[in-house]
């Protein structure tokens, strides 16, 4: 296996379970909108998954990231 992180994506989701926000890039970030249209603030579920590259395990994680303008 190689090192660091592989096959990694986020996706991003309002309080209706909608997706507003997926990259595939580690360094692309959310930038606060929609189709470029700027999402309400409040709280956003989220959900992360990457391959470790030393082990080979799928690595899950979720959260929450309360957006503020």
């Amino acid at each position: 296996y190689g090192e660091g992180i592989t096959k990694y994506r986020i996706q991003i989701f309002n309080r209706f379970g909608q997706r507003v926000f997926e990259s595939r890039d580690q360094l692309t970030g959310w930038d606060g909108t929609m189709l470029g249209k700027p999402q309400p603030m409040g709280t956003y579920g989220w959900l992360a998954q990457y391959t470790d590259g030393q082990t080979g395990k799928i690595v899950a994680l979720k959260g929450t990231v309360t957006l503020v303008r």
